[in-house]
């Protein structure tokens, strides 16, 4: 049981050291990505306060494009990190970020 345990313990230290290597290498895609996050979410909020009395067609139309811009790079970043993880040294110019009908269906 002690023995089951050690492995446990040291395959989960593998996977953080990992982890924490991938992030180094890719820091500033990575931290690039999260920070175009942030400004997407902030900028809503702001745009969303100042144009509080504009017309609505103009509301909805920023709505639903802000809110494809925040899932897309949602989507950027989860499949940048799954091809680091698989740790693919070079990236294809043939992956598409975009998601088509057949890989949205599950």
């Amino acid at each position: 049981m002690l023995d089951f345990l050690k492995d446990i313990t040291f395959k989960a230290n593998d996977v953080v050291l990992r982890a924490v290597d991938i992030l180094m290498r890719n820091y500033i895609s990575i931290a690039g990505l999260c920070f175009l996050l942030f400004v997407t979410s902030n900028l809503s909020s702001f745009l969303a306060l100042y144009l509080d009395s504009s017309n609505y067609f103009i509301k909805v139309l920023l709505l639903l494009v802000f809110v494809g811009l925040y899932f897309g790079l949602q989507l950027v970043l989860l499949k940048r990190t799954i091809f680091l993880a698989k740790d693919e040294k070079a990236m294809s110019l043939r992956i598409i970020y975009l998601p088509f009908r057949n890989s949205a269906i599950i």
